[in-house]
């Protein structure tokens, strides 16, 4: 029980500096925040507009789908987040 109680430990103490400097431990969010997102358009585009998005964690790259904007602005989204949005839209490399 010692054992798994520090590794526990050493894990969330770990994850104490990306908090403190993201606001999040989460690597997705993280990633977005990196490639120019606001934590709070990350959150909010990870929690309702993923199937928009295509995230690569290898490549540290985030590609958002023009039609995401188009979905936002039809769910009544916050004027500013979309605004935010649409300069993080891109289209996929070919």
């Amino acid at each position: 029980h010692w054992l798994v109680k520090n590794f526990c430990l050493d894990i969330s103490l770990a994850s104490r500096p990306k908090k403190i400097k993201y606001g999040t431990s989460d690597e997705t969010t993280i990633l977005m925040i990196k490639n120019g997102y606001t934590n709070s358009l990350a959150k909010l585009l990870l929690e309702k507009y993923r199937e928009y998005l295509i995230i690569n964690l290898g490549e540290n790259s985030v590609i958002a789908k023009p039609e995401m904007i188009r979905r936002m602005e039809m769910n009544g989204e916050n004027d500013i987040l979309v605004f935010e949005a649409t300069y993080n839209v891109k289209t996929e490399r070919s």
